[in-house]
């Protein structure tokens, strides 16, 4: 039993510390594909996190006053939240880099529209 809490510390340890090295390396890029995986990582060393305390409180159930189920919901509504935040900072952080693209949802419609027909066309008229 003790074993089993040492390896999923070290694992978590593990994740934890690749979680943040990740985090330095990617706020350089500002890549959106590498932010999200990025905040997976992160998702991941957190729920890691969960599993680690409820390793350790039930292996070590006997020699603590401590109410498990207790503990394990409050951290486990942490973990949530925390994902929550993750997932909707990407959705706002999305929203920005779109509206950056194209001021106008509209006008962005309209030009790739054309641009599209354009081409349609100009192939067509050279396959011919």
């Amino acid at each position: 039993s003790e074993i089993m809490v040492i390896s999923i510390a070290a694992y978590t340890f593990y994740k934890i510390t690749m979680a943040v090295v990740n985090m330095i390396k990617v706020r350089k890029t500002q890549s959106p594909i590498l932010i999200t995986i990025r905040n997976i990582g992160v998702a991941d060393a957190l729920v890691s996190v969960l599993t680690l305390q409820a390793t350790m409180l039930a292996s070590f159930k006997d020699k603590s006053n401590l109410n498990s189920n207790q503990m394990n919901a409050i951290t486990g509504l942490a973990v949530c939240i925390l994902i929550s935040i993750l997932g909707i900072s990407m959705i706002w952080y999305a929203s920005v880099k779109k509206k950056e693209s194209f001021p106008s949802n509209t006008s962005g419609y309209f030009f790739s529209k054309a641009l599209c027909t354009k081409t349609f066309k100009l192939k067509l008229s050279n396959s011919s």
